[in-house]
């Protein structure tokens, strides 16, 4: 195993050697919780629910920091039962866009050992969606509006990430972080979390609050949603903010100042730019 993962992360560990495909699966009955999404709208604003919410969510995220990737990717599981962080980073919105005819540009065992790479060819996906799709722009307007955008994206990459992190920390976190896939219980303690295979080791910079905090999509994030989010953002940072001095070692760089530089710096929406297939030219 070259990199050693936490037995905490791991539900069951396989000791057989299968050389065909296979998918392992868990039954997850609906005493055991819920999705998130099912009971949202008809709690959001209830005050004791959305605390142990956020103290889940954080519980979770400082859980996967405390134990730091040597790079950007994802795991391979290995015939023998091990892993290794040998994969390249799959994203699900990176799967869409290959999905959807996209040129593949992060090869099956390419890790990235500094961000400025993995930022770049991020770019490079997008570039080949939007040449793969045959209705990705309403006219010539849209198009230019849209290339402008993605030249001005890639060029001022530089402001939001800094160059003393460019080598880590990475750390594992979700990329298919949405309602659906946190099962709660009546009172929104989290029971379980699904799709663990959109996990992979990435910039520290790229983990954010949730986007749906205020339920809209973050291209609805504007004007006085925008607002609502920033309140939503504030509760949830001060949660995870208690957590973190309950829960992480002291000399570890605080996670959530780095959170809220981010914020301060707008690598929350850069970064929602790179790891959305529908945010880009918002």
């Amino acid at each position: 195993m070259k990199w050693p993962i936490p037995s905490r992360y791991l539900r069951t560990q396989c000791t057989w050697d299968l050389r065909t495909g296979y998918i392992i699966l868990d039954y997850i009955p609906k005493v055991d919780g819920q999705p998130l999404s099912e009971s949202w709208q008809k709690y959001r604003n209830d005050d004791r629910r959305r605390r142990n919410l956020f103290r889940g969510i954080a519980n979770i995220l400082l859980a996967l920091a405390r134990d730091p990737a040597p790079r950007i990717g994802s795991l391979r599981f290995h015939d023998d039962g091990t892993f290794s962080l040998t994969n390249r980073p799959l994203s699900c919105s990176l799967v869409i866009q290959e999905n959807e005819g996209a040129k593949r540009v992060l090869q099956p065992d390419q890790t990235y050992s500094v961000v400025e790479a993995y930022v770049s060819d991020l770019h490079l996906c997008h570039d080949n969606w939007f040449l793969a799709q045959p209705n990705a722009v309403t006219d010539g307007d849209d198009c230019r509006a849209q290339l402008g955008a993605a030249t001005i994206l890639r060029a001022i990459s530089h402001q939001f990430f800094d160059s003393s992190m460019r080598h880590g920390p990475f750390i594992m976190m979700p990329t298919a972080f949405h309602q659906s896939n946190l099962l709660v219980d009546e009172n929104w303690n989290i029971t379980h979390l699904l799709d663990l295979e959109w996990f992979c080791a990435l910039p520290v910079e790229m983990c954010h609050p949730p986007r749906w905090l205020t339920g809209r999509a973050v291209d609805e994030i504007t004007g006085e949603d925008l607002d609502e989010y920033e309140n939503a953002r504030k509760e949830f940072m001060h949660v995870f903010k208690e957590q973190e001095i309950r829960l992480q070692k002291k000399e570890l760089t605080p996670f959530a100042d780095i959170m809220e530089n981010g914020w301060n710096a707008g690598c929350f929406w850069y970064s929602v730019s790179l790891m959305s297939v529908d945010a880009r030219d918002r």
